[in-house]
């Protein structure tokens, strides 16, 4: 089966800081991730850096959608298929 998202040898950082090197990983459709680790460990940099909002100095990314489906100021689009539902109290 295909993964929907995989990482290959990902490095990013901020200016002259390398923060994560060689990251890679595959998710497989119905797989659920959490990405866990002490604070300054990268877990920001690693959702960034697959986002595009911070620099990949070298590795690649592919997701099975194309781009990742990221709408207004970051916010996850409320009609994309995987958006979660929320459900009304009472």
């Amino acid at each position: 089966m295909t993964n929907v998202l995989e990482v290959f040898g990902l490095a990013a950082g901020y200016r002259n800081l390398p923060v994560l090197r060689e990251v890679s990983f595959g998710v497989a459709p119905g797989e659920l991730w959490a990405i866990l680790g002490p604070n300054g460990a990268g877990k920001s940099t690693l959702l960034r850096a697959c986002l595009d909002y911070t620099r990949r100095n070298r590795g690649a990314l592919r997701c099975s959608a194309g781009r990742l489906p990221i709408g207004p100021e970051g916010s996850w689009p409320s009609n994309w298929p995987g958006y979660p539902k929320a459900s009304k109290p009472g």
